[in-house]
Parts: structure tokens; sequence; C-alpha cells
């Protein structure tokens, strides 16, 4: 991955964009040490998680219409300003005084909402800046960005909670994403309207990106296999942070510090899914690291010690973000530019329609079996679909599709 193919400003840009993830990661610590720390009751990570996915389903359709139709960067900036400002309020709110679960479970999703609006124009707005040869560059650097912040954010927020309490980790991450906000503000040398949609001369509908995928079936058939892994995936989002405290009696430091094994992994898969997505068969490689980011589930659910689950943290990040690189950059380069907003937006939330029910689900394992039999149970199941999906003659057909679409 030559990241010289991008320009200098677009180089600063994603460093900006690492530091808003890293101040998103240092408040994520904060707030789940909180919350479970002010309730003393497991569940409530099961309700922050599944609320805040509410925004997503609602929002990402529109805002999809809205990134075709409206100035890109404008709305980037303004939807990053307005995320900034939740923070900073949830930050001053604590300031003054002990705030309640509900107002800091409220102000969380609100924030995700401008992050729904956020992620259609900001991703499309940065796609178009690139040539075509160079999106799987864009995309392997984005992942990278974000997977520093991954690397660094956990055991940062972790640190500064266990020194510095809640309110003192907000003021940290306010920064964080306060970086961001001025490196995209500062990106207007890239040329503020390049990768604008020009003005539409039909009317735009929400059902645009469901047309769209409905013609490419081998597209719609993994996205749906994404939207129910991802559900599964959420089942160790919960129940991770449970048993690391309540069952392996692990500090906010500690936990933190050993999360950061997923970035580890995460660096080297970016690295490596950007040099499998120039091969001509794809898919095989994302279902084969969807399999391994099921073994590191059930990993997960059967450690003893600190750093078994750190091992399984590595492989899961690096199996992810592999995922991740090869199909960003095929479906960037399949969408048309004028149309990336719309069917980008429908992608995410058909992706994200299972979360809820998979936080819920994870509540559920929880407390009916354990967090390890819990944990168990959603690795092997994400396993089970990715052995399915690989041996079936037909997603190998519909390999060959996206192959001749997308060169």
């Amino acid at each position: 991955m030559d990241l010289r193919a991008l320009p200098r400003s677009l180089r600063i840009l994603l460093v900006a964009q690492s530091l808003s993830s890293l101040g998103n990661q240092v408040l994520m610590i904060a707030v789940i040490w909180y919350l479970t720390g002010l309730t003393h009751s497991p569940h409530i990570l099961v309700w922050l998680f599944a609320v805040a996915e509410i925004p997503y389903l609602l929002l990402l359709l529109p805002a999809g219409v809205l990134a075709d139709r409206l100035p890109r960067y404008q709305m980037a900036v303004v939807m990053t300003a307005l995320r900034v400002a939740l923070v900073i309020l949830l930050t001053a709110l604590n300031q003054w005084g002990s705030v309640s679960w509900t107002t800091v479970v409220g102000l969380v999703v609100l924030a995700e909402a401008a992050g729904a609006l956020l992620q259609p124009a900001l991703g499309a707005w940065m796609t178009s800046l690139v040539t075509f040869d160079d999106i799987g560059v864009l995309t392997g650097a984005r992942q990278l960005s974000g997977h520093v912040a991954s690397l660094i954010g956990p055991a940062l927020g972790g640190f500064l909670f266990g020194i510095l309490a809640f309110r003192g980790t907000l003021w940290a991450s306010v920064l964080g994403m306060a970086a961001g906000l001025l490196g995209l503000a500062g990106a207007r040398r890239l040329g503020a309207t390049r990768g604008d949609p020009p003005q539409p001369r039909e009317r735009h509908s929400l059902a645009d990106g469901w047309h769209y995928l409905r013609s490419q079936p081998a597209m719609l058939r993994m996205v749906g296999f994404f939207s129910v892994t991802n559900g599964l995936n959420n089942v160790e989002a919960i129940l991770v942070p449970l048993l690391a405290r309540y069952d392996l009696h692990l500090s906010a430091w500690a936990f933190g510090a050993l999360s950061t094994g997923f970035g580890i992994g995460a660096l080297g898969g970016a690295w490596v899914g950007t040099r499998l997505s120039a091969r001509k068969k794809k898919i095989p490689w994302v279902l084969t690291s969807m399999g391994c980011f099921g073994l590191a589930i059930v990993d997960m659910g059967m450690v003893q010690r600190g750093w078994q689950l750190a091992a399984a943290y590595i492989v899961a990040g690096c199996a992810f973000a592999i995922v991740e690189v090869i199909t960003g950059t095929l479906w960037q380069q399949m969408i048309p530019s004028t149309m990336r907003g719309r069917v980008m937006s429908t992608m995410s939330t058909l992706a994200r329609v299972a979360n809820p029910l998979g936080y819920i689900l994870a509540g559920a394992l929880g407390s009916w079996v354990g967090e390890r039999l819990g944990l168990i149970a959603g690795g092997a199941a994400i396993c089970l679909l990715s052995a399915a999906m690989f041996f079936s003659s037909a997603v190998a057909l519909d390999d060959e599709k996206i192959t001749a679409s997308a060169s």
C-alpha cells in the first residue's frame, strides 16, 4: 500500500480522521466503564448499543440521498461539528455534577445520529478525490487510520479513566474529536466542491440504492450475509467487556490495554487486505477471513488469562480489517460516483439492520448461559455461516459476476 499515491492534503486529512476516531474510542471506553459502574447492571450495555443503532437505521437512507444532492464537503463539516458539540455538552454537564445514565445514553445516541448523517457524505466525498485505480489505496488508508485509533484508543481511554475518572476522559475525547474537525476544515485546499454530485435532473428517491442492489444480486447476497454476521458480532461487543470486568476482574486500564490487540491485528489486516483487493478472486478471501473472525470470538469465550484475550483480539482485528478493505474497495469501484451516497447508505442500513437484535441476543445469552458460552455460540454461528457461503456454488458464480462487473 503506497500512501504516496494519495495527495499530501488527503494524507493529512486521514491523520485528522484518525485523531477523531481516537477521541471516539476514548469516549466509548469511558462511557462503558462509567455506566457499568453507575448502574452495576450488565444489561445497561445492551440498551446503550441497541439504542445507538436506531439513528443509523432511521437516518442512513435519507443521509445517502442528501449526500447525492447537497455539497458533500460542507455536509461532512457540519455533521462533524455537531458531533463535537454534543460531546462538549456531555462534558460540561458532567463538569457541573454527576450525570444520569439516561442523559449519557441520550447524548451518545444524538452523537450517533450526527455520525449517521456524516458517514455517506464523507465517504463519497473522499472517494471522489482519487482516481479509480487509487480507490483501493484510499480504502486501505482509511482502514489503517481508523485501526491506529483502535490500537491506541482503548488503552488510552482506560488509562485516563483510571487516573482522571469520567470527567477527565471526556475532555481528552473532546480534544481528539476537535482535532479531526480542524483537519477536515483545513481540507478546503483539496477543493471543497470537488467530489460533489452534479445538480440532479431527476428526483432522488430513498429506494434508488435498493433498486441498484437488485440489479447486482451477488452484492445484495453478500450484504445479507454481513447483516446476519454483524448481528452475531455484537455478541462479542457486549459480552467481552462483561467477561473482562466480572469474570477476569480486569480494570479499565487493563481491559483497554488488552483490547488494543484488535488494533494491532487490524494494522496488518489493512495491509494484507489492500494487496488481496487487487486480485481477481476476492470473495473467497472475504469469507475465509470471516471464518477466522468467528473462531477468534469462540476463543474469547474460552480465555483464562488477559494475554489470551489480547491474542484473540489480534486475530479478530486482522480478519476484520481484511474484510473491510476488500469489500470497501470492491463496492466503491462498482458504484457510480453520482449514486455512491444512496447505494452505500442502503448497504450500510441493510448490513446494520440486525445489529439491535444482536445486542438483545447478547444480553439474553449472557443471562441464560453466561458470557463464555454466549461468545462461543455467537462465534460458532459466524464460522458456520461463512463456511456455508464459501462452499455454495451460487456464491462462487456470483464471485465471478462481481469481479467481472468491477473490472
